[in-house]
């Protein structure tokens, strides 16, 4: 008797191969969606971080001084949320004199609050930040706390904050 030897597979074995393949493709797919936010929310997090000392750096070299008088010129990190401008303004000036960036976060980051986030003087120390833009430029006041920015990514349900000390020093929240 002589008995048939089937070679290949049978149509069960491959759709058993076929869904653990789909199953480890799924995993791996949220896996990388998760890591790209991450390193989303780990970049926007150093971006802004660096920009800040831009901010203040400008502020300390004073590229656009104003003709009225020293220490007139403040340079600011301005928010919509999803992007962010630095700009250099004169003390009695409402258009600025010069806009020297302009960062759009990538993907769901975003910064929170809107507005004038932060605002260096010549010294480069933080001066009234989060108030009426008229009466900062008009009368700067140096800040009585630290100014804390928030950058977030909400996929993640992730904060970290960028922590500006009252003498100028910068401070970032570790990823």
């Amino acid at each position: 008797m002589m008995l048939n030897k089937r070679k290949g597979f049978t149509l069960l074995e491959m759709m058993i191969a076929i869904g653990i393949i789909i199953l480890l493709s799924a995993i791996s797919i949220i896996g990388y969606r998760r890591y790209q936010w991450s390193i989303d929310l780990r970049g926007s997090l150093n971006s802004v971080a660096s920009d800040i000392k831009l901010v203040q750096q400008e502020a300390i070299t004073n590229k656009y001084p104003d003709p009225l008088g020293p220490l007139t010129t403040s340079y600011r990190l301005d928010s919509t949320g999803k992007t962010y401008t630095i700009s250099a303004y004169h003390k009695n000036s409402d258009p600025p004199v010069a806009l020297i960036k302009t960062v759009t976060l990538p993907g769901a980051v975003k910064l929170s609050g809107t507005g004038t986030l932060l605002i260096f003087d010549q010294r480069g120390i933080p001066i009234q930040s989060l108030g009426d833009d008229d009466m900062v430029r008009m009368n700067p006041v140096i800040v009585t706390d630290p100014v804390t920015i928030t950058v977030e990514q909400p996929n993640l349900n992730l904060k970290k904050n960028i922590i500006v000390n009252l003498n100028g020093g910068i401070i970032q929240e570790k990823y």
